[in-house]
């Protein structure tokens, strides 16, 4: 198809969101669990948040690299929608 362009780093870049997202749940559940400023989840807190930080930080990196650097405006092709646009 013309035009067409490939998905897969942009897919790539979703299904890192999903880990990023359960870390996020397990850094929360790890917060109730301190009482008296003593909380026994501390590393587990401190290694999910540093996982998510590598994950989502080279997701991001090959977005930006791989998927949007280089995307250019058609000009014309988006002048002759606007015109075509009723409202």
């Amino acid at each position: 198809m013309p035009g067409k362009i490939n998905p897969v780093i942009a897919k790539a870049a979703t299904m890192a969101v999903v880990p990023g997202i359960g870390n996020d749940v397990t850094v929360t559940v790890g917060r109730q669990s301190g009482a008296f400023e003593l909380n026994v989840m501390l590393s587990r807190i401190a290694h999910n948040v540093l996982l998510s930080e590598r994950l989502l930080g080279n997701a991001a990196r090959v977005l930006a690299d791989r998927a949007i650097a280089g995307c250019r405006v058609n000009r014309e092709h988006v002048a002759a929608l606007v015109k075509r646009n009723p409202s």
